[in-house]
């Protein structure tokens, strides 16, 4: 399953902000940085030893009715395994750069710091026992809706 493995929801949410300014001509600087987190967030999915997490915390286009409705918090090799995902994936976050003169671009990059952010602090609360799994699908879930919807009115097209 390792090469089929759905992207995480913070991987997916990248790839919605790389998909959704693609279609532009010259890629801005913003958008290579998000290019480069994703290709780095799905070394990290790829990775065995996150796959007893990872079944419970699919992408937004993969989650079903048991992940939004799962009540069981993670146990505690389960937030071991959490911990170490989260480190994995701080190791993947996009660089952006104070020089960026295009206002969109800009509006981007706060943007997507910003849910990166909202859900990096979500995955260290379940690592940390205070959410369930389902509380944090459905939290995670908000957050790929609010950063579609975002950037679809900041993004052209």
């Amino acid at each position: 399953m390792a090469g089929g493995r759905k992207l995480g929801v913070t991987a997916a949410l990248l790839l919605a902000a790389a998909s959704s300014a693609a279609a532009q001509e010259n890629e801005p600087p913003w958008l290579l940085s998000v290019a480069e987190s994703v290709d780095c967030l799905r070394g990290v999915d790829a990775n065995p030893l996150f796959a007893a997490v990872k079944v419970r915390m699919p992408s937004a286009e993969s989650m079903g009715l048991s992940h939004i409705d799962d009540r069981a918090k993670p146990n505690g090799r389960e937030q071991e395994i959490l911990v170490r995902y989260a480190e994995a994936v701080a190791t993947c976050v996009p660089l952006f750069y104070e020089d960026e003169q295009d206002p969109t671009g800009r509006a981007a990059e706060e943007l997507l710091a910003r849910l990166w952010r909202e859900q990096t602090a979500l995955l260290r609360k379940l690592a940390e026992g205070e959410l369930t799994w389902g509380r944090y699908n459905r939290d995670a879930m908000q957050i790929d809706r609010n950063l579609r919807r975002e950037l679809a009115a900041l993004l052209p097209g």
